[in-house]
């Protein structure tokens, strides 16, 4: 009624021009003259409310399950024709409409657009096969057009072969959709072939004159001829802005049929105080879990090739069911392959096979023609096998060729290999992929072309690293430091230094024992990061006759160009098998990274229960100083969905993943997701960015992970002593030191406050404080060896540097 009163009010041009009134089955038009407030007009309005207060409605209802009978959950149903409702489905499967009686109308179930993997294995496609092949036919209709996942109404081996791919995470939905309806009491003339006539999908009702509560329907999950799909909700009918982000190959500005999706982008969604994340799947397209209001819907390219017709979609507003059709049409303004590629592996144990996958995208709006992906491995592996076939060896890097790469396309490879065991244990081993085509598209208009790489060698006694200029000749000086394990020493040569292209700088250093690390300026306005650099890990001894570990994690590696990762992993023997990591892991106790520097994280996870997991499911919630719109998904150990839920959660759900437990296949018992985030621009030195992971197996509660943390700001301690104060001047004698080292601090002021000793890891062993400008630390009870030390007053550092501690 209410409805109606608004539909009279708000008539487009002010007043109706006639009131329907029902007889009966007859319909009277009474004329109001148009736009004029009259008598005549008032009495037929007064009619036309009469009519509408007493007009009569009639209950229409029904129910969604399966061919089983369980309850399908959550599901959306629609009414269209005299009137437009839609309903969602209670747990018992049922929904409900009222509608006016003598109205025509028609019902139809929509599809559950998320969780294609689910109920989908390899056991369906065995069965499936079994069908083709005669040799154990599909025992149900129903089965039958499960079986049919790109909608040709029949049954081949593209439907095999793309339920496999949907397996292997090379794709991430079906062709056509994820479910199907068909009216429940329909009579199939041949159940062998249920795809002629076509079954119907929706109920019409014509003349609506009488409740109705048998519009039932069977739903059907395509991929499940097994009937193991999980109905019992669908996340996808909630609170929700739904969209595309689409290649508009024609220019426009419309989604016409056979235009790519672009797979891989993110959407905000923002009512001015908060924002909700999505990111575009394999199709182009996003699901954005929000709250209802009203949202400006925000797309966050991934690069400067593609040119939006519309950018913002303003006022888009959510509701408690979802909302559709917000697609963003895409257009190049520069033609060009932009290649990216990713490694990710979970851990690396000596003497096991272990595996890296890698993932590799084109962002470009080009197709890349006969693209490959080059791998370095590591020296103590020894490659197996991959899932697709390498076409050259050059020693241990391997070329693996992968055809052409369309716009928006996206996908993945494994590399199976062995990690010999004369490895020592804790030791950093590194794999770089570069892709190809790496041609730059385009150039910054504030970058002068020079492009410098390190590389880092150990030659038996010394350490060298060469600095190499691959680019234009540079026009301005760079500087470059040297790091022995954390300790940031002295320049040795020619720093700042000027290469012509071509050219070449080599630094020295000696194998003692440290992890030495080599960083070099890049020019300004360099498009992907500040800084080239190299490790080298483990070359000669220290005094003890050791190496110092785990130093080469602790900074990033130099991969910020999109067609260049490297992935260093140290080895390890024992370890918790569900865990986050954060890489790089960052200097000293606070983990400290730059400021914008992003952060890989790597969440592990194994099945150490007593039977398999058929679904695995993380949850993570980001820290509030994490920007969602940076996400990058890097790579996982099984197929699975990203989704970005409210309140700066990440859901990342493997279903159907049938992880085996660890007491029937500790090997197979294991997975992984890895991701990339970068922090939000603006935060302060000193910012903690914690974060943590929920996993859950199955329906088990779930295990929370360890809690990782970076402190935002880089530090490095100087080898030599640094005063880092103005009016101060720090002395330290003797060092060497065997018993007792006196600071004298150099100022016009007294201090107090605190000395911080850091042993060769960044480990803090030690804090003494001090309240005069003179003090003494006793070393008679330290192991020999070298520590940096760190002189803190008031949350400032007076000065820094190296303390060497020797034993007689």
């Amino acid at each position: 009624m209410l409805q109606n009163l608004k539909n009279v009010f708000d008539h487009p041009k002010g007043c109706p021009h006639f009131c329907n009134v029902k007889n009966g089955s007859s319909v009277k038009q009474i004329p109001m003259k148009k736009n004029t407030l009259t008598k005549t007009y008032f009495l037929g309005l007064l009619i036309c409310l009469a009519q509408m207060a007493t007009a009569q409605q009639f209950t229409v209802s029904g129910r969604l399950e399966t061919e089983a009978g369980a309850p399908m959950n959550q599901f959306r149903v629609l009414v269209t024709g005299s009137d437009n409702q839609v309903a969602i489905t209670d747990p018992s499967g049922h929904f409900s409409f009222t509608l006016d009686a003598g109205g025509d109308y028609q019902i139809t179930p929509v599809s559950c657009d998320e969780g294609y993997l689910n109920g989908v294995s390899t056991f369906d496609m065995v069965l499936i096969v079994k069908h083709i092949e005669g040799l154990e036919p599909l025992n149900s209709p129903y089965k039958i057009l499960a079986a049919d996942v790109d909608g040709s109404n029949s049954i081949n081996t593209l439907d095999t072969t793309i339920m496999r791919q949907l397996i292997l995470n090379h794709i991430t939905e079906f062709p056509v959709s994820n479910f199907r309806f068909v009216q429940k009491d329909y009579v199939f003339p041949d159940p062998t072939n249920p795809f002629v006539p076509a079954p119907p999908s929706a109920i019409t009702i014509t003349n609506l004159q009488a409740d109705i509560n048998n519009a039932d329907f069977i739903g059907i999950k395509l991929g499940d001829v097994n009937n193991t799909a999980v109905v019992d909700a669908c996340g996808d009918n909630v609170s929700r802005i739904i969209g595309r982000v689409f290649n508009d190959q024609n220019t426009n500005c419309a989604s016409d049929a056979g235009e790519p999706g672009l797979q891989g982008w993110t959407v905000e969604a923002t009512n001015g105080t908060d924002s909700y994340y999505g990111v575009t799947t394999l199709t182009g397209k996003y699901n954005i879990a929000a709250v209802p209001g009203t949202f400006d819907v925000i797309l966050h390219k991934p690069n400067g090739l593609w040119d939006a017709c519309q950018d913002t979609l303003f006022g888009v507003v959510v509701t408690d069911i979802p909302t559709a059709g917000h697609d963003f049409a895409m257009q190049a303004n520069m033609l060009c392959a932009s290649m990216d590629v990713s490694l990710s592996t979970p851990f690396l144990r000596r003497c096991f096979d272990n595996y890296y996958v890698v993932n590799y995208c084109n962002n470009g709006t080009l197709e890349a023609q006969d693209a490959s992906v080059e791998v370095h491995f590591d020296t103590f592996f020894t490659v197996l096998n991959s899932s697709i076939p390498w076409n050259t060896v050059d020693g241990n890097t391997y070329t693996f060729p992968i055809g052409n790469v369309g716009p928006g396309e996206c996908a993945a490879f494994t590399v199976i290999f062995n990690l010999s065991c004369d490895a020592a244990l804790g030791q950093t081993h590194c794999t770089e992929a570069r892709i190809f085509p790496d041609t730059a598209c385009g150039s910054p208009f504030n970058w002068d072309g020079p492009e410098l790489r390190v590389k880092g060698y150990c030659t038996g006694d010394e350490v060298k690293f060469m600095i190499h200029n691959m680019g234009a000749p540079m026009q301005l000086p760079s500087n470059y430091i040297v790091v022995e394990d954390i300790v940031v020493m002295t320049p040795p040569i020619n720093n700042p230094f000027t290469l012509t292209a071509g050219g070449m700088e080599v630094i020295t250093v000696p194998a003692n024992g440290a992890t030495w690390r080599l960083e070099a300026e890049q020019a300004p306005g360099y498009p992907w990061g500040k800084m080239a650099s190299a490790s080298v890990e483990g070359c000669g001894t220290n005094s003890n006759g050791g190496v110092s570990l785990g130093f080469v994690t602790k900074f990033s590696p130099d991969d910020e160009s999109p067609i260049i990762d490297i992935d260093c992993v140290e080895n390890m023997g024992s370890f918790d098998p569900n865990d986050k990591q954060g890489f790089p892991r960052g200097a000293l106790d606070e983990h400290y990274i730059p400021l914008q520097q992003s952060i890989d994280y790597l969440i592990r996870f194994q099945n150490t229960g007593t039977d398999t997991a058929f679904t695995v499911k993380i949850l993570d919630t980001l820290s509030s100083f994490l920007d969602p719109g940076t996400l990058r998904f890097l790579g996982s150990s099984h197929p699975c969905y990203l989704n970005q839920l409210s309140g700066n959660v990440l859901e990342f759900l493997f279903t159907n993943i049938l992880l085996p437990d660890s007491n029937v296949n500790e090997p197979a018992s294991h997975g992984f997701v890895k991701f990339q985030i970068a922090p939000k621009a603006g935060l302060s030195h000193g910012t903690l960015v914690e974060n943590s992971a929920a996993i859950y197996f199955d329906f088990n509660a779930p295990i929370i992970t360890n809690t990782t943390w970076h402190t935002l700001g880089e530090k490095f301690l100087d080898a030599n002593i640094l005063n880092k104060m103005p009016d101060v001047a720090l002395e330290v004698f003797p060092n060497p030191v065997s018993d007792v080292a006196t600071f004298l601090i150099k100022s016009p002021h007294s201090w107090k406050g605190n000395l911080l000793l850091y042993d060769l890891a960044g480990r803090q062993v030690a804090q003494q404080p001090f309240a005069n400008n003179q003090f003494q630390l006793n070393t008679k009870t330290m192991d020999s060896g070298v520590y940096w030390f760190r002189l803190d007053s008031g949350g400032q550092t007076l000065a820094q540097g190296k303390l060497v501690v020797v034993r007689d």
